[in-house]
């Protein structure tokens, strides 16, 4: 995890800063915590994960927390200063672990989801290591390629043969499925970051300034705009930026004559397919900066505040209920039967009843946010990571893991599946805590075994490869690159 990241989610826990510290904490004598320890966590799945801590004077004379943990590729990293609490208990990271000491014992609770931790002071560690990357065949090469000319973030979404995908320079650009030649391109000059929503007549997406555009999907001419917010993106710090950090960007969803697309005003808004018009708007708590399922009846959403997902009526907007979550949900939360599956930042994935929000279960991901929408087919969800930098089958009903796969990067995307096979792009970022390379894979979908890898080059950027999803086309995969590159890669079998 990088600095950044870090700085952003100790603000969003309301964390202490050294200075805060309360006076008879801080006048607490650390000496008798310092050593190895060395336990494990009991992830409310059913999975157990390693996990060990040293910690000792640093150069500057405060103790730092060193962390591992084998699943998530952390060994010995420097994550945070001890933050005494007094009465024996003590902050460890970033994100909210508290433990308290008893001789050669510490218990406590680990991140947002408060799994049990418990850890026993040791000589010395196993021989833990970093997992070589398996040998396995580097798969297909891509069919063409196309330079857009500027960034991409957002993901690529084909219908009819023609893929629809806007970049960071300000254009909407539809390109042939088969040989990627344009078929048009929209010069709409402000940065679109977000993934469109492609129906039969129209193709719809948000920009950087929070404008909503629908485009006539054949021609790739505006039919109209309205705006949804006034004004740049803002960063966390007041001045135009991107205060998501993965420049989430609503997406509109489309049914029958009806568009729901959400805003940084934290609205939700239903309005006219045809016209633009408003029809109803419901103000909630947190910016909505993702897609919205659309389930029957109701509306689900996520939001970048506590109340973490909140589900609507469909028809006025009004709000049926809200489940509480520590950090945002900057994935769309995907609706499986009865059941709601949202990933957030407090490193899990809940599955929450529909008609009532309550939860159903908790799945962890350590210290991974879930910034993937899933894909759910016959039951499984199969879901990306961020630091896990794993594509991930989770069983619905329950909660519980299948297989794990480790794809080598992030992935932040909705996972492809086609047939027998589940598709990941990933994306490789510099400086950052846990290692991430940019490619794509494919994995057995029964089984969770790498059947291949592609590896693109990471270069100087401070990121390279799929920040977005991967879509299947026909008998093409196709992914947008954050280096501007589209890619159509022939389809296994």
């Amino acid at each position: 995890m990088d600095v950044g990241r870090r700085r952003w989610m100790l603000a969003g826990a309301g964390a202490w800063t050294l200075g805060a510290i309360p006076w008879g904490a801080r006048a607490q004598d650390t000496s008798g915590i310092d050593g190895v320890w060395q336990g494990a966590l009991a992830l409310p799945q059913g999975d157990r994960a390693d996990v060990a801590l040293r910690i000792g004077l640093g150069a500057d004379g405060r103790r730092l927390v060193r962390l591992t943990i084998p699943d998530m590729h952390a060994y010995d990293a420097a994550i945070e200063v001890l933050e005494p609490l007094g009465a024996a208990r003590y902050r460890i990271d970033p994100f909210g672990s508290v433990v308290t000491l008893d001789g050669d014992r510490l218990a406590g609770a680990f991140a947002y989801v408060r799994v049990p931790l418990e850890l026993s002071r040791v000589a010395a560690l196993p021989p833990w290591r970093e997992t070589p990357a398996p040998e396995v065949p580097e798969g297909p090469l891509p069919r063409w390629t196309r330079a857009l000319g500027a960034p991409v973030w957002a993901s690529p979404v084909a219908r009819e043969g023609v893929v629809y995908v806007g970049d960071a320079g300000g254009t909407m650009h539809a390109l042939r499925v088969g040989d990627g030649a344009p078929v048009w391109t929209h010069a709409h000059g402000t940065p679109i970051f977000g993934d469109a929503a492609v129906d039969r007549d129209g193709v719809a997406y948000v920009d950087e300034r929070g404008t909503l555009t629908r485009l006539d999907r054949r021609s790739g001419r505006a039919r109209w705009q309205v705006a949804l917010d006034r004004g740049p993106a803002m960063g966390a710090d007041g001045k135009p930026g991107d205060f998501t950090f993965t420049h989430r960007t609503p997406r509109p969803a489309v049914a029958g004559d009806v568009m729901y697309v959400g805003g940084r005003d934290r609205s939700v808004r239903a309005l006219g397919l045809a016209d633009g018009r408003v029809r109803w708007r419901t103000t909630l708590e947190g910016a909505v900066m993702s897609g919205i399922a659309v389930d029957g009846a109701r509306l689900v959403a996520g939001t970048f505040d506590r109340d973490g997902v909140v589900a609507l009526d469909r028809a006025g907007g009004r709000v049926l209920w809200t489940f509480a979550t520590a950090q945002p949900v900057s994935s769309m939360p995907a609706v499986a039967g009865d059941l709601v599956l949202a990933g957030c930042r407090d490193f899990a994935i809940h599955g929450l009843a529909l008609d009532s929000g309550a939860s159903q279960w908790t799945h962890s991901y350590l210290f991974s946010w879930v910034e993937s929408t899933p894909a759910i087919v016959g039951g499984i969800a199969y879901f990306g990571s961020s630091d896990l930098r794993s594509v991930r089958a989770v069983a619905v009903r329950s909660g519980r893991t299948l297989w794990t796969t480790d794809v080598r990067g992030l992935t932040w995307g909705t996972p492809a599946v086609d047939g027998d096979r589940v598709y990941a792009g990933t994306a490789g970022q510099s400086g950052v805590l846990v290692a991430h390379r940019p490619g794509w894979c494919a994995i057995d979908r029964r089984t969770g075994a790498l059947l291949w890898r592609r590896e693109l080059p990471m270069g100087a950027a401070p990121m390279a490869g799929f920040a977005s999803s991967l879509c299947v086309a026909g008998r093409r995969l196709v992914g947008a690159a954050v280096d501007g590159t589209v890619y159509a890669i022939p389809l296994d079998g």
